[in-house]
């Protein structure tokens, strides 16, 4: 399954070329929600169901599914059909973990691939690095969202983490020990009595002020959001206050 997110106002056409060059009729999918086509040569099924409106964004939600494809190159054409120059839009594959068998795009564009609930404006959402070297993970989504919300949060340390499972790497394990800075931050302000009224939006505030920054890049950052989680110079930050 591919997902196909396209601009507001702008209406696309949507056609998948197979492998051995056959191509189906574009799918404009205005009134008719869904379109079934079926290829002669190879007999794989591509069914094409949109949302014209989806409801958290507002674009175009075009969902194409090729039941049983063949291996090969896979080829997804798009045309403008709002006689409008311009237009954006933007493919996504399922996570790694929904996929039966390896398949990537040929021409990968690693920005906005943070997805639901991760760009959520109430979420804390973090994107693993490597500590030793001071890479992003390249399986960690980069942001920024669709709707332009700044996301990642924040970088955590998620690459070969130790762990009693083992040395462990994913934005998961980055997760985890996020949630343990930030449950000793709740433990200050609410078990501590220092500020009892601790909601997530202080939380995140409070994590982005302790954050590290380097001089050298601009924040928020596509990539490292609003810097380098550190609860050290969280709680140095909260003391200057008490």
């Amino acid at each position: 399954m591919v997902e196909f997110w396209g601009q507001t106002p702008y209406l696309f056409g949507v056609s998948v070329r197979s492998p051995q060059g056959e191509v189906t009729p574009t799918a404009v999918l205005r009134g008719k929600k869904s379109q079934t086509v079926r290829y002669k040569r190879s007999g794989s099924t591509v069914l094409f169901d949109a949302l014209a409106i989806e409801q958290n964004t507002g674009r175009l939600l075009v969902e194409i599914r090729i039941i049983d494809p063949g291996p090969g190159v896979w080829e997804v054409i798009v045309e403008n059909q709002a006689n409008m120059i311009g237009g954006q839009y933007d493919l996504y594959l399922p996570i790694t973990e929904f996929l039966s068998s390896k398949v990537t795009f040929s021409r990968p564009n690693p920005y906005s691939t943070i997805v639901n609930p991760a760009y959520c404006d109430q979420s804390i959402t973090v994107v693993a690095y490597d500590s030793r070297n001071m890479n992003v993970s390249d399986q960690s989504g980069r942001g920024y969202s669709l709707n332009g919300a700044i996301k990642p949060d924040l970088a955590v340390p998620g690459v070969d983490v130790p762990t009693i499972l083992g040395v462990r790497s994913g934005s998961s394990f980055a997760a985890a020990l996020a949630v343990g800075g930030i449950a000793q931050l709740l433990e200050w302000g609410v078990i501590q009595n220092n500020d009892v009224m601790m909601d997530s939006g202080d939380v995140k505030s409070y994590l982005i002020r302790g954050a590290i920054r380097e001089d050298n890049l601009e924040y928020p950052n596509p990539i490292w959001g609003y810097g380098l989680f550190n609860m050290k110079n969280v709680f140095a930050y909260l003391k200057s206050f008490v």
